[in-house]
């Protein structure tokens, strides 16, 4: 490399056209960019027949999912799906394949996927042209709703094609690719946040008042059966131990990674451990390899075993949706020790469970709706402090009457608050306010 860079200085005429190049890498760069953007929409496969047949009478939603992949947003929107369709034409969009791509088919007129890899990043006129206009033209086209901001291309086509459009936010500002968040929050004709601190660091992040923003905590999700994993033997090997009903159970849940904290969920369950408490602490979630995953796991391993409880402390992989309600069934509590975490579906299923969830103020929407019930308020610790919640979990394993008014309070919040029916009525109240400004603006 250094000779031709010799070469090149030795000689004028090849160093003014090394500096012509130069000069016109970056135009080059963009229009192979933008090639590259409108050629993931050549990947798509023909239009999915759904499993739904389409009625003219009925108004037409165009959902549009990130991926198929068996996680919390994609779960959301499976279960959109399946709520709209009993009112609604659904037409499902997934910028990306996944193991729940059949179940979106069962519920939706019509499905659209790639064959392989991504079209989320392709160009939003692209995009209009090749996969917006044409549903429009089969099925028609009143609405357009986007299921997350990674689903952003949605929201920029909807304003390319006149179509009014909704977005749901579940991510915070402060990992979100912010061009897309920008993007989002300036087309979308509302938008939906599920916690007041999501919309706050919205506001915070771009500076922008956002008039069009409503707060709707997401329902309860049921979990398809298909796509999920294999019943677990570890689970059975776990509730045989814990048979007996003696030991205090505190779990954690999420896929292994450092947002989550499992490094929190870990110290704070060697302090309670120390203080001489008969538990047992389980982490369920895939991406724990210690003999592979030098950045996290191996260190979540040796922290296990450096903390002298190793036998009480455990990671054990995701778990099938009925296995997860059993062990629901049993925990005593669970410990949300992630450092930033919206809204979690398996959360709001562990409350729905009877199950108290200890949380962090300001790292997820749970602190803002526990401060509703003066018993429930007790489960919210300061932000990262796992010392207080260490002694929060050691007082719920210690008192049998606080945990039971915390078990019955926790029931009491989800079906206030997370009911899935509940959730899509108001989005689709929201949807028709939506509609009427958008007209009133034409």
């Amino acid at each position: 490399m250094n000779a031709i860079f010799a070469l090149i200085n030795r000689h004028p005429l090849l160093s003014s056209a090394a500096r012509k190049l130069a000069r016109r890498l970056p135009v080059l760069k963009s229009i192979a960019l933008q090639l590259s953007y409108a050629a993931e929409l050549w990947r798509l496969k023909p239009l999915t027949a759904g499993g739904k047949t389409y009625d003219p009478t009925r108004k037409t939603i165009i959902l549009c999912v990130h991926d198929g992949s068996f996680t919390g947003a994609p779960i959301l929107g499976w279960n959109l799906v399946r709520q709209l369709s009993q009112s609604h034409n659904v037409v499902c969009v997934l910028l990306s394949g996944g193991k729940l791509a059949a179940e979106f088919v069962r519920y939706s007129v019509g499905l659209v996927i790639p064959v392989a890899g991504s079209i989320g990043n392709a160009n939003p006129e692209a995009f209009a042209r090749r996969v917006i206009r044409p549903l429009r033209e089969k099925f028609g086209a009143d609405f357009i709703l986007a299921n997350s901001v990674e689903s952003e291309i949605a929201i920029s086509a909807a304003a390319i094609l006149g179509i009014p459009s909704m977005a749901l936010i579940h991510e915070f500002a402060e990992y979100t690719y912010p061009p897309r968040l920008l993007k989002v929050l300036g087309s979308a004709g509302t938008i939906v946040f599920s916690s007041e601190l999501l919309a706050k660091s919205a506001r915070d992040a771009t500076g922008m008042t956002l008039p069009n923003a409503i707060i709707v905590p997401q329902g309860k999700c049921e979990v398809p059966v298909s796509g999920g994993q294999v019943h677990s033997s570890a689970l059975d090997s776990l509730l045989n131990e814990l048979a007996d009903g003696s030991t205090f159970l505190c779990i954690g849940c999420g896929h292994v990674q450092m947002r989550k904290g499992v490094d929190l969920f870990i110290a704070a369950a060697t302090q309670v451990l120390a203080r001489g408490v008969r538990a047992k602490f389980v982490w369920v979630g895939d991406g724990y390899d210690p003999g592979r995953d030098y950045f996290l796991s191996v260190w979540l391993k040796d922290q296990i075993e450096r903390g002298g409880y190793g036998a009480d402390i455990r990671i054990v992989p995701a778990l099938s949706a009925e296995d997860l309600e059993k062990l629901y069934r049993r925990a005593d509590a669970m410990f949300l020790s992630s450092r930033l975490d919206p809204l979690p579906n398996v959360a709001i299923d562990a409350l729905s469970a009877g199950v108290p969830v200890i949380c962090f103020a300001a790292a997820s929407g749970f602190p803002g709706y526990f401060e509703e019930d003066e018993i429930l308020k007790r489960l919210v610790v300061p932000y990262f402090d796992f010392g207080t919640a260490a002694a929060r979990i050691f007082e719920i394993a210690n008192d049998h009457e606080l945990r039971n008014q915390l078990s019955l309070r926790a029931v009491s919040l989800a079906r206030r608050r997370f009911d899935m029916e509940t959730y899509v009525e108001l989005l689709v109240e929201e949807m028709a306010k939506t509609t009427a400004n958008f007209a009133g603006k034409q």
